[in-house]
């Protein structure tokens, strides 16, 4: 007899494969543009090899599945405008287990397999239950600051989790809304990516306050009818007289994020029937670059002579560009109804711009090394100082009192995956001497990443470190010159001063035992002719050297009889006792 739970599970399955089937193809289309030869061979592969990995239910991480993978690879294609190494990457790091990083750079190339390195340790630290909320997004900085794919990768994977948030376990639902607000946001408004932050934004204001969401949400929906009319009857006039002109564009309405709306209405104590600018028109011209700023200027002619534009509320961001690079002039009109319309104009290259910011660059020019594309170092400070921003909710993810990710400091890990922070330049000595003194001074060299490094080795973002030390303390002078924290330094320097001192003692303790136990009354004339018989100048020196074993006694029987004559009174010369040797050994 049939199973039918048996029957139904082999149905859901079968369901589930023919939409990821689907949704491949949609994806292949979106990424079509951007790929170079051969890349639609690996997207295939990378598609397959997920596939067989949600089939037998092995992921790298809990809860992963192919439906959620292609959605992640679908934004990074879609939403940001990325090419194939990312959307490979979506579809690969959640779910394919039973690969090794040769493997991927033999099938992939070595941009996938280098950025798939760092999602898994990334990952790895993410899932330490012991890392609390301020510290894993320090470590989920240090990662993203590395490589403008795994930002925006992760930045993509938090947009699904927020898009699918009542469907995760309540804990991971926390740390998509934390990690949405306190880094993603902020991200996404430093990169330009408009359409991400207001999205990110609006599912975090649901979440956290579903109540004024759906309140303001039926406001707006029972409002829209009479928008779009008046949208209409704004619009008509502008696309005749552009049509006039020959100038090819294309029109679209903008209806201000929920968050935006809600905000201003709390700023200023307004009921939403008094939040005039609800929705702006944005007029895109297809013109070449040559012609972009005359032909703004043109159509913002045209807007300007049909409505009536307001004294304070007009913005040139087409000769001063913001800071992201967004380009674009903004007016405010009144429209025929007496309602304030803000117009948007811009090129269709400055619309990509707007939607995808500073990600619109790699599109269509994703180099071969991901370490050394022109303008990175720039890109990722941007990042940096949007993660750095100060004034942090107390309680987020990143604080003012002293967690806060500085530009001069690097985040490195233990083999458990505890941070530690050092100052840039840092080494592995740097990092034993951060862990202890007893394992500072017993270091030997070290373990990168899995891979044996000297003592002396430069540590860099995210690195995991392991140290290798000997059964006994053994530091040596030039470690001063291999360290750069006040720590290591203050324990190395502490650490030489006590070993000289018991080394001096040590020789001075021979010299006495061998030359003054006769003579105690006149030992200081006895040292200071040995000194002047042996070419040392301070008495420190001859004692440092005895105990550190640079001098023998030996040295010390050749000391002449006639230098112990002091006023005409001979000195007789001690024996040497034969456990000397032995003493210094």
């Amino acid at each position: 007899m049939p199973n039918p739970l048996y029957e139904q599970a082999h149905i859901t399955e079968a369901l589930t494969h023919k939409e990821a089937s689907d949704k491949y193809r949609k994806l292949y289309q979106l990424a079509k543009p951007t790929m170079k030869q051969g890349d639609d061979l690996k997207l295939k592969k990378a598609f397959r090899f997920a596939l067989a990995a949600d089939q037998k239910k092995q992921y790298w991480k809990e809860g992963a599945n192919i439906l959620g993978a292609l959605d992640i690879a679908w934004i990074i294609a879609d939403d940001i405008g990325l090419g194939i190494v990312p959307i490979i990457c979506a579809l690969l790091y959640d779910l394919v287990k039973e690969i090794t990083p040769i493997e991927i750079d033999k099938i992939f190339g070595v941009q996938v397999a280098i950025t798939m390195d760092r999602l898994r340790r990334l990952e790895s630290i993410a899932q330490l239950k012991a890392i609390r909320n301020t510290e894993s997004s320090e470590a989920l900085i240090v990662a993203l600051t590395q490589d403008p794919n795994i930002v925006l990768l992760k930045m993509a994977e938090n947009l699904q989790q927020m898009r699918t948030l009542a469907h995760l376990p309540y804990e991971k639902q926390e740390n998509a809304v934390s990690h949405a607000k306190y880094i993603y946001v902020p991200v996404a408004h430093r990169l330009g990516l408009r359409s991400i932050k207001s999205e990110l934004e609006d599912l975090y204001f649901k979440f956290t306050n579903p109540v004024a969401y759906y309140t303001l949400a039926q406001q707006l929906k029972s409002e829209q009818d009479v928008r779009e009319r008046l949208i209409k009857r704004f619009v008509s006039p502008i696309q005749e007289t552009l049509q006039e002109q020959k100038i090819p564009f294309s029109i679209a309405k903008r209806i201000k994020s929920m968050t935006s709306i809600r905000n201003k209405m709390l700023a200023r104590g307004l009921p939403l029937g008094r939040v005039y600018d609800i929705f702006a028109i944005r007029i895109v011209l297809d013109v070449p670059a040559t012609q972009a700023k005359l032909n703004c200027w043109k159509a913002h002619e045209v807007v300007t002579s049909l409505y009536k534009p307001h004294p304070m509320k007009f913005r040139n961001w087409l000769s001063y560009p913001r800071r992201n690079n967004y380009q674009a002039l903004h007016v405010t009109v009144m429209s025929n109804e007496g309602v304030w319309v803000e117009v948007q104009i811009r090129t269709k290259y400055m619309d990509e711009m707007a939607e995808k910011g500073s990600a619109a660059h790699w599109r269509y020019k994703e180099p071969r090394n991901v370490n050394h594309i022109p303008g990175l170092d720039t890109w990722l400070n941007q990042i940096r100082s949007a993660l750095e921003q100060e004034n942090k909710d107390s309680n987020g993810l990143v604080n003012t009192a002293g967690s806060q990710l500085k530009m001069n400091s690097i985040r490195v890990f233990t083999q458990k995956s505890q941070p530690v922070t050092l100052p840039i330049g840092a080494t592995v000595l740097d990092f034993a001497f951060e862990l202890g003194t007893t394992l500072g001074t017993r270091c030997t060299g070290g373990q990168v990443n899995n891979k044996p490094v000297a003592y002396h080795y430069t540590l860099n973002h995210g690195d995991q470190v392991k140290v290798v030390t000997a059964s006994k303390p053994q530091v040596l002078k030039n470690w001063l010159d291999c360290t750069v924290t006040h720590k290591a330094h203050n324990a190395i320097t502490k650490f030489l001063r006590q070993e000289k001192e018991q080394k001096i003692a040590r020789g001075k303790q021979l010299v006495q035992e061998q030359l003054y136990k006769p003579h105690l009354g006149r030992h200081q004339e006895a040292i200071e002719q040995l000194l002047g018989c042996l070419g040392e100048e301070k008495v420190e020196d001859l004692y440092y050297k005895l105990g550190e074993g640079n001098m023998t006694l030996r040295q010390i029987q050749s000391f002449p009889k006639m230098l112990f004559k002091i006023q005409k009174h001979p000195l007789q010369r001690p024996k040497l006792r034969p456990f000397a040797q032995n003493a210094n050994g």
